[in-house]
């Protein structure tokens, strides 16, 4: 028999077309995603601010036109914080703050900014600011009385709260719903400070009620002049019997 041909014991590859790829683009690098500002402390911001020393704020009440510009900042800073941007408000903040070194609200409101990021240590060093300013100014007494009661140091706070109240801050309706004081509001002298905002309050009411006086006081300045005394006309002599003690008329 002739030899069978040889069956081949594997299938031979069949060949397709191969499409050709195309070139991978090169692409340029990636701009580096920009890194968040780093947090401002009260300590850097007062470094640029030269105009800042206790003896100028405490001797400086500003000039009628310094006072105003700086209070034209400080509306442009209170818009910013009413809409939450409160790094951006420290800009014009700290131009009024070197227009008039002695604007006690310049300092408190850039208190706010840090109290609003939580930032209590640098918050606290602005109110204190404010106070160097105006010693009497009750509302920062009352934010350094928040900042306390936050962090729980129940005595400070109280102590604050009752200083903020005699010096006028009689908010009680507010103060009652601030949050910021829970932590002392179960206080036995938390309710005697309130006892004292209330009557505070209703005493500035009481006041503000009251009609504006209209008639000027008998020194008064007007527009011509001060008033002169007006001297007595001369009594002349009377006829008859000289008149007793009793019919006697009394001149200034």
């Amino acid at each position: 028999k002739g030899a069978e041909p040889a069956v081949a014991s594997a299938k031979e590859p069949q060949t397709t077309p191969q499409t050709k790829q195309p070139e991978a683009e090169t692409k340029e690098p990636e701009a580096a995603a920009e890194e968040p500002a780093p947090k401002v402390t009260a300590a850097e911001v007062d470094t640029p601010f030269e105009a800042w020393n206790p003896e100028a704020a405490t001797t400086s009440s500003g000039t009628r036109e310094s006072r105003g510009k700086a209070m034209s900042h400080a509306k442009e800073a209170a818009s910013l914080i009413h809409k939450g941007k409160f790094e951006d408000a420290r800009t014009p903040l700290m131009e009024a703050l070197r227009q008039d070194p002695g604007y006690a609200e310049g300092y408190n409101m850039m208190g706010v900014t840090y109290y609003a990021r939580d930032q209590y240590d640098d918050a606290l060093g602005w109110y204190k600011k404010a106070l160097t300013a105006n010693p009497d100014f009750g509302d920062a007494y009352y934010n350094i009385a928040c900042i306390y009661a936050v962090e729980g140091k129940k005595e400070l706070a109280l102590r604050y709260l009752r200083i903020a109240m005699l010096n006028g801050y009689a908010q009680a309706d507010a103060v009652d719903k601030d949050p910021d004081l829970d932590k002392i509001r179960g206080e036995a002298e938390y309710a005697e400070i309130m006892k004292l905002a209330r009557g505070e309050q209703e005493a500035q009411a009481q006041e503000a009620a009251q009609p504006a006086p209209t008639d000027a006081p008998p020194d008064a300045v007007t527009d011509a002049g001060p008033a002169q005394p007006v001297e007595p006309a001369p009594a002349e002599p009377a006829e008859g019997p000289a008149a007793t003690d009793q019919d006697a008329a009394v001149t200034p």
